[in-house]
């Protein structure tokens, strides 16, 4: 099945970009922790976990549709360099992701329920199926992560509604924050790496073969602002523009400045006196 890249084009970010390409040939993630911690007198041994970041290499060498599928990625480039975002499916016919609903989920339970994917209107209806791989992930600091199998879905699951999941084996951990479940190789958010910026992310040889590397690392704070606040959880319908845009002054707006508009609203929604806002932004008291 077809990868692609989803992304609406700033300053107006009021049409849908997407850009197909036939197959990646690798993906794979590595974590950037920050921590710290030491040894006291006694020989105990302490730590203290902060930010992590899940950092994403897509490759592509020698890509079908040439020079033409080049010049499309020389535009998404321009997009991430300024701070931007897109998403990502490795496969468009999996490109789902839903909150957990099941509050607390203990460790060693099989059974989840998920909510409908707030981004279905611009990535599609895709739902999971028996056999695919999930992430399992909470927000910063002090996240935690694991991968897990799907079983079996509820009848009825859908890209609207969510449903029950059952997962192959008990999952390892327990989660009573805000956490997302998604297809393991679809990123709903993300952002290009710092260090990488005017970087090319397509090469050729001799003008002829074009080669795809970028590397990617998901922005958890935009991801998380898509998650309703409060103890119901309460499923919303958000629409995206599609690929023939809309009028600029209609307020219909793209992914990044959703995802500003609902930080901002979350935020004073809050009362943060007296709060530790690290723990807020962690998602610990989101609900209470």
């Amino acid at each position: 099945m077809p990868a692609k890249f989803f992304y609406y084009p700033y300053p107006a970010g009021n049409r849908l970009e997407v850009i197909e390409i036939d197959t990646i040939g690798e993906m794979y993630s590595e974590f950037r922790k920050d921590g710290s911690g030491g040894t006291s007198l006694d020989g105990a041994s302490y730590r203290s976990v902060g930010l992590t970041q899940e950092i994403i290499t897509i490759q592509r060498d020698r890509m079908k549709g040439s020079e033409d599928l080049a010049h499309k990625f020389q535009a998404l480039q321009t997009h991430l360099d300024k701070g931007y975002t897109c998403s990502f499916a490795q496969d468009d016919t999996k490109a789902f992701c839903g909150y957990l609903l099941t509050s607390p989920l203990n460790s060693g339970s099989t059974s989840l329920e998920v909510s409908g994917n707030p981004f279905a209107s611009f990535v599609g209806s895709s739902v999971l199926s028996a056999g695919d791989y999930i992430v399992m992930e909470t927000q910063p600091p002090a996240s935690i992560y694991e991968i897990n199998k799907v079983s079996s879905v509820s009848a009825g699951f859908s890209s609207t509604n969510g449903g029950t999941i059952t997962l192959d084996r008990p999952c390892s951990f327990r989660y009573d924050q805000d956490t997302w479940i998604r297809f393991y190789r679809f990123l709903p958010i993300c952002k290009r790496v710092l260090s990488d910026i005017g970087k090319n992310m397509i090469t050729n040889e001799h003008g002829l073969l074009w080669s795809l590397e970028i590397r990617l690392e998901i922005d958890y704070a935009g991801l998380f602002s898509f998650i309703p606040m409060g103890p119901e959880k309460t499923q919303e319908t958000i629409v995206f523009p599609d690929e023939t845009g809309s009028d600029y002054y209609s307020g219909f707006e793209g992914l990044d400045l959703q995802m500003v508009g609902r930080r901002e609203s979350q935020i004073n929604q809050v009362d943060l006196e007296g709060i530790n806002t690290a723990e807020y932004f962690g998602s610990q008291v989101r609900g209470s």
